[in-house]
């Protein structure tokens, strides 16, 4: 069976929509599982109603609150379900009706052995009335899904969690990690643990109606070189560099929890438990050697370590 984890907080405007596109797939086999995070408007209520209406498809998760942490919501429902598959699901995009069907005829054909895999997608940028940014969200923030190594996906997330379909198997690995306060990002420490304990395989097709709003957790920044160039004249870019190197590799750090390292992986993750008490040439090189680096700008990336 596949679960759909769905994390909601504060959802109304949206809400409705987002849960219709999952009740109408074309694929039958699954649950979807949402858990509130404390919500001080209508969005509890509005699951509930689902949940009423829907009693075999729609299961409300009770419990803890996590103070509007998209991280630890998931991560709680993740260790709160048992399922053969799992995908994770935001509260204000619009699945297309055939996104399980498609992702779950691949995922069968690549679960060998039942290792950790996990799967991606691409995903349409729309606005908050679903007008059409993008037909890629791939392409508007200039990300390459092809980069799956360890030494690249630990710098540079590629894949969205509300596009990722992953194994029983993956799950278990990925809370192995007791304390989810250091994670950046619950889909990057899920792609990070599929590089280094598994395979991770790109769906070349846009399954998602991404939307946009003032909201949006994270949302997607298109990769202008501009605002970068302004950052950088406004002093803000040296800070933002060391704050987002900092965090990744604290995250990366935590991968010794998990089975299954590759050797070479399981030196270099070692190489950065004491990353921040080497100086900056020691860091630069442990960098260099392991071939740490995201797709562009890498220069000033080892030039603010």
């Amino acid at each position: 069976m596949l679960a759909v984890l769905m994390a909601t907080y504060n959802g109304e405007k949206y809400i409705c929509q987002a849960i219709e596109s999952i009740m109408h797939q074309n694929y039958d086999d699954y649950c979807l599982y949402i858990h509130d995070d404390g919500s001080s408007d209508s969005t509890e209520k509005i699951i509930g109603e689902y949940e009423r209406e829907f009693p075999d498809k729609i299961k409300v998760i009770e419990g803890k609150t996590f103070q509007h942490s998209a991280n630890n919501n998931f991560m709680y429902m993740l260790s709160m379900v048992q399922a053969d598959w799992y995908m994770f699901a935001d509260q204000d995009d619009v699945w297309n009706s055939d996104k399980i069907e498609i992702m779950m005829q691949i995922a069968k054909k690549e679960n060998e052995n039942h290792a950790p895999v996990l799967l991606f997608s691409d995903m349409i940028v729309v606005d908050s009335d679903l007008h059409v940014i993008s037909d890629s969200f791939m392409s508007y923030c200039n990300i390459n899904p092809r980069r799956t190594k360890l030494n690249q996906v630990i710098s540079e997330n590629i894949a969205a969690g509300c596009t990722c379909l992953f194994n029983n198997s993956l799950a278990k690995q990925t809370l192995r990690l007791e304390n989810t306060s250091s994670l950046f990002h619950h889909d990057w420490w899920l792609v990070c643990v599929a590089s280094a304990t598994g395979r991770i395989v790109y769906v070349d097709k846009a399954l998602i109606k991404y939307r946009q709003h003032l909201n949006n957790e994270v949302g997607a920044k298109k990769d202008n070189y501009l605002d970068y160039v302004k950052n950088l004249f406004m002093g803000q870019q040296v800070k933002k560099s060391k704050d987002r190197t900092e965090r990744f590799v604290r995250q990366a750090i935590e991968l010794s929890c998990v089975d299954f390292l590759h050797e070479r992986d399981r030196e270099m993750i070692i190489s950065l438990k004491d990353f921040y008490d080497y100086g900056k040439i020691k860091r630069v090189s442990v960098f260099l050697k392991y071939g740490i680096k995201r797709s562009k700008r890498n220069i000033w990336m080892y030039l603010t370590l």
